[in-house]
């Protein structure tokens, strides 16, 4: 049903800039295929279950910017990033906050 939904032209640019892959893609049937293999990691159910990972990091995230007053925001957000890769994808804490 992809041609039911034109995309508008200012992915056009866009996609110039990122060109054809999992982003951005003319060809409806490689999005069809594409959609296909990623819909599983949408799954309302999956999506939910990865709630609790986000939380406890959000609440380290927050305590450790408590604790050690003025950060480098960008430096505290990777680590959060790191962390909740490393539980949601891989099951392992890399402990980095």
């Amino acid at each position: 049903e992809a041609e039911a939904f034109p995309k508008p032209e200012l992915l056009d640019a866009t996609y110039d800039w990122l060109g054809s892959g999992l982003v951005m893609q003319r060809d409806i049937s490689k999005h069809a295929k594409t959609r296909r293999l990623l819909n599983p990691a949408f799954r309302q159910d999956y999506v939910r279950s990865l709630n609790s990972a986000f939380s406890e990091v959000g609440t380290r995230l927050g305590e450790a910017l408590a604790q050690r007053g003025e950060q480098d925001v960008l430096d505290m957000m990777t680590r959060a990033t790191i962390d909740i890769i490393g539980r949601t994808g891989f099951r392992y804490d890399f402990g980095c906050l």
